[in-house]
């Protein structure tokens, strides 16, 4: 039963009950509206990064749930559910597992309605100060890897001259989860597993390359693989974890 609807005795002494500490009778109705599961990314200077938020129906003052990011910042946050007031939902954070979201510990996160049945979150520090905001959709999300699924072979030029053979292999895949991996023939001699990033702005899918076996395969790990095009011929740009491009090539099948 939504609270906001409460029929009966029992309904109208928790509304009672609600408006005696001051929270609004929505919040509870609010947090059981939004329980489920919700995908999509925010933006870190053009490169996407995986949200994942996962609300629960909750009382105000309990716990509802976590947020969730991927590649590079591979953290999470608790959620309390504190109030619902002009449209939107209020959870506030709790103490993160260190990373990108340290500095949002004991913060806030407040979810909007958006258009098309989409949500809107945004991140913010327990002194006011802004932080990531991504508009959501119910579910795992729609963006995936599964059009540019398969094995590709390419090669670049370093700047010694030498040409570097590589093997990458793309899996069908959704946010944040594994999505393959990019073998170097030698000199480089050397592999990354990647993860699904998401779409950028410009169209192209965005992995991450993540565990490396070393070698110059390491300054690539947290960097980016952008591939676009289509699964004739992909476009494909690495660029490190330092952001320097490392190259900017075709593969093929």
């Amino acid at each position: 039963m939504r609270i906001g609807h409460g029929r009966g005795l029992a309904g109208r002494m928790l509304l009672a009950g609600l408006a005696s500490l001051g929270i609004p009778a929505l919040c509870a109705a609010g947090a059981a509206d939004l329980a489920g599961r919700w995908s999509g990314t925010t933006d870190q200077d053009g490169r996407p990064v995986p949200v994942v938020l996962e609300l629960a129906a909750a009382q105000p003052g309990r716990a509802a749930g976590e947020v969730r990011f991927g590649q590079p910042y591979q953290c999470k946050l608790p959620l309390t559910l504190a109030a619902a007031e002009g449209g939107a939902t209020r959870f506030a954070l709790g103490s993160s597992n260190g990373g990108k979201c340290a500095p949002y510990a004991l913060g806030s996160l407040t979810a909007t309605a958006g258009t098309g049945g989409a949500l809107q979150v945004a991140l913010a520090q327990v002194n006011g100060k802004p932080g990531p905001v991504a508009t959501l959709t119910a579910g795992d999300g729609t963006a995936s890897t599964a059009a540019v699924a398969g094995t590709y072979k390419g090669s670049y030029r370093k700047q010694n001259g030498a040409t570097i053979p590589f093997t990458l292999t793309v899996k069908p895949a959704g946010l944040g989860k594994p999505a393959g991996t990019v073998e170097f023939a030698a000199p480089e001699s050397c592999r990354n597993e990647l993860e699904f990033s998401g779409p950028a702005a410009s169209g192209a899918l965005v992995l991450t390359p993540t565990n490396s076996n070393g070698g110059p395969c390491g300054t690539y790990t947290l960097g980016t693989l952008a591939l676009s095009g289509s699964a004739a011929g992909l476009r494909a740009v690495m660029t490190r974890q330092d952001r320097s491009q490392a190259f900017d090539t075709t593969v093929s099948p």
